[in-house]
Formats: C-alpha cells, structure tokens, sequence
C-alpha cells in the first residue's frame, strides 16, 4: 500500500475536537506537571502538542512515541516532578494513552483497524470490566489508575496492527525501535556509575542522585526485548548476523543478571533461554554454543553478589530441596492477606484498587506482589476468568502460529516465536510483581504481539 500520510485523514473542521482535547489535555498536564511554572508548562505543552500533530498526520508516530516513553518509564521510574507527588512514568504513559487515542479516532474505522481490535478483543473487555469495578470499588481514583495503566498498551497495540496492516515497512520500523529500548536505560545505569550515584543491595542496584532507576525495573523491562533478540538469533540465517544477535542477547542477560532480580532471572534462565534451544539440541554448533553459554553463565554466578542474592547459604550448600524456605520477602504475607480478603467476595471482588488499599494500610505497600491476586481481590473470579483468557489465548495463538509457520515461512515463525516468548515470560512475572501496570512492559509487548500479529500478511 502506498504511504500517502493523508490517505484517509479526516478534514480539519471534523478533527477539531481531537485537536481542541489535545490542547487542554496537554495544556492543563503541563501546568501540572511543572508545578505551575509557566515557562515551563508552555514549553512542554508545545512539545506535546506538536507530537499530537505528528500524530494526527501519521499515526505510526504515537507508537514509536509510546516505545521511547517505555524506555523513558524504565530509566525513570517513580522520579518525582517539581517536588510534587506526580512521576515522570505517570506523565509518560498519560501522555501515551492520549496520544494513541486521539491518533486512532483521527481515522475513519477501517478494516485494519476492525481486524487489530478483534486480535486484542477480550484485552478491551477486560479493561473495561476493571474500569466498572473501580466506579464501585472503595477507591475510584486509584481503580481508575490501573484501568488507564491495563489500558494504555492495548490502544497502542490496536494501533500498531493497523498501521503494520496498512504499511509494511511499519513493521521493521518498530521492531528497531524496539531492539532500541534499552539503549536509554542502560546509558543511564552507566552514567550512574560514571557518577558514583549507584547504591546495592542484598535485592540489586537503584540509582538515588543523578536519574531513578532500580533493578527489578530494568531487568522486567529487558525481558520482552531479550525475547525478541533470542527468536532474531535463531531464526535469522546469516552467520554474522546471529553472531551480533547472539551477542547482543548475552548483553542483555548480563544486565538482568547483574540487577539481581530473582523473578526476572529464573524467567530469563528457566524459560527465555531454553526455549531458544527447543528442538534444536543435536546440531553440533548448537552444542558448541550451549557450552559457551554455561561458561557465560558460571562467570556471572561466579560474582560474590550474585551467589548471595541466587544462593544465600552459598553454592557449595544448594539443596534444592530447600527451595520452599527461600526468602520471598514477606510476600507470602500478602498474599495470604489478600487470598483472605479476596475469598470474601469471590464473584466480583471488592471493586478496583481495593487491594492497594488492603496492602497499603496492613503493609504500607502499593500492591499485593502478585497480579493473579490483585485481580482476583478486585474484580473477582470474572475478572480472574477475563485476566486467564486474554492472556492464555495469546498463549495458545502464538504457539499455534509459531508451529504452522515453521513448515512455511521462518520469519513468521520469528516474530511469533518472540511473541510467545514475550506473553509466557509476562505471565511468569505476575505471579510476584504487578507487571500489568507496567507500562514500560507491556507496551513493548503489545508491539510484539503486533509484529506477529501482522507477520500472517508476509
């Protein structure tokens, strides 16, 4: 298709009111966001808005707005603005939600757009059922937060797959734009150590003069990406180019491993990279590579810090029969709390944010470490059933997809064997983070379920 970007753009006098929005919303979040600084709040109101105007003109723009806000979120997490109670990461992803509707709305319905939308159908409804609960929850504010935050990945998502319906070169546009995302991140975590402004722990590293950053935060972030450079590595036919991705995968293990995040680790260690070996373990360069690989690895936990965050009473002394009296940080506290609330009202749950609430005023925490919980807590089993659907029929999409495509067309199976990757190593993190309301991670995820999604059209 011809990349005309005013094909099918409405006039100006019909876009009027997306335009007439954009300029209060971003207007008004400027204000704010500046603490009333109006030099200040005019400048990044006109910024915002000529992004809007990028975005109106060509919508694509918003998606790859949204990936740099993703790696923006992962370097600046719970940064405070103007010594005011807002983050950088909340701005950001306001910022997203806007921009991705006001550039979907800004077409008329199409076929690529109806198609995008049934791909990602029980997401929608899902987020629309939280947002109801959150009208009847005990805190509507908050309620409505997590809806925006379950929200704003799936309309980014919707517009990815219809921009890459209409235009194939969308497609690589935004897989480099993801293979991106950590280039921002990283470089603050090494002007960080340039600076000395790097502080660890017995649970990793955060960042506490120059620019926020933690952990666990960079290291949920670089999962998906991992996961699209580990399907490149195996599916890409060039020699050098798998060398380069091979490269760039151990890179990023690296960095999960140095943040010393367990979740994101055991994800990264007991499915990411085994997956990548699947069915492939009598080829004798891939045995040479598995080699090279444990070495890597037993270099890593060769590290004294590494040892004593994956094997506190030393690895001379793992007994995987102790797994069970790992310390989880007091989370099984929580969730015994939240399970015990959540029984109360098994069908439709206490209503949005009830859980925060709950966790908050037992624990002084903002969620209960765990997102099968939290929803089970607040929407109930339908929204539990809602939560297992939408995510477990990606599941099963994508590894329908990934089998068929290997007999046919290999960078289709690429891009869904990076989308599977992607959905489980997600999944996986639910069941001790609140992944779902972070945005940082799942807009990248719903990217890469675009780039398959739109890869059957090859």
């Amino acid at each position: 298709m011809t990349d005309n970007p005013m094909n099918q753009v409405k006039s100006f006098k019909s876009l009027l009111p997306e335009i007439l929005f954009g300029v209060f919303i971003f207007t008004l979040g400027a204000v704010i966001a500046f603490n009333f600084n109006l030099g200040l709040a005019i400048f990044g109101a006109t910024i915002g808005l000529l992004i809007l105007f990028a975005a109106l003109i060509r919508p694509r723009t918003a998606v790859f707005v949204a990936l740099l806000i993703s790696a923006l979120s992962g370097a600046f997490v719970s940064q405070p603005i103007s010594g005011i109670p807002i983050s950088l990461s909340g701005v950001f992803t306001f910022f997203a939600i806007i921009l991705g509707l006001t550039a979907l709305i800004s077409r008329p319905l199409s076929t690529a757009t109806i198609k995008a939308i049934k791909l990602n159908f029980v997401f929608i409804v899902f987020a629309v059922y939280y947002g109801f609960r959150s009208l009847t929850g005990p805190t509507v504010v908050e309620g409505l937060r997590i809806t925006l935050l379950i929200m704003t990945p799936v309309i980014i998502g919707v517009l990815a797959s219809q921009e890459m319906f209409k235009r194939w070169k969308t497609r690589r546009e935004v897989e480099l734009g993801l293979m991106l995302i950590p280039i921002i991140p990283v470089s603050v975590l090494i002007i960080n150590l340039i600076f000395n402004s790097l502080t660890t722990s017995a649970v990793g590293f955060k960042t506490t003069q120059l620019l926020s950053i933690g952990g666990r935060t960079l290291a949920l972030l670089l999962l998906p990406i991992l996961a699209l450079y580990i399907a490149r590595w195996r599916y890409t036919p060039g020699i050098v180019q798998k060398i380069s991705y091979m490269i760039a995968s151990l890179g990023l293990t690296s960095t999960v491993i140095t943040s010393l995040s367990r979740t994101a680790s055991v994800i990264m260690m007991a499915f990411i990279w085994p997956a990548r070996f699947f069915k492939r373990f009598f080829s004798a360069s891939t045995f040479a590579i598995l080699i090279l690989v444990a070495s890597f690895f037993a270099l890593w936990l060769s590290l004294p810090q590494v040892q004593a965050r994956f094997f506190p009473t030393g690895i001379e002394n793992f007994d995987l029969a102790k797994i069970k009296s790992i310390d989880t940080q007091g989370r099984t506290r929580l969730w015994t709390l939240t399970w015990n609330s959540a029984i109360e009202k098994p069908i439709f749950g206490h209503g949005g944010g009830f859980s925060k609430l709950l966790v908050r005023e037992a624990y002084r925490l903002d969620h209960p470490h765990n997102e099968y919980l939290r929803v089970f807590a607040d929407t109930g089993i339908v929204g539990v059933f809602l939560l297992l659907v939408a995510w477990g029929g990606r599941i099963l999409h994508h590894f329908k997809k990934w089998r068929s495509a290997q007999k046919v067309h290999s960078r289709t199976a690429m891009y869904h064997f990076a989308a599977l990757l992607t959905v489980g190593a997600v999944c996986l993190s639910f069941v001790t983070d609140n992944t779902l309301a972070y945005v940082f991670v799942t807009i990248p995820t719903f990217c890469i379920f675009s780039l398959a999604d739109t890869s059957n059209d090859l």
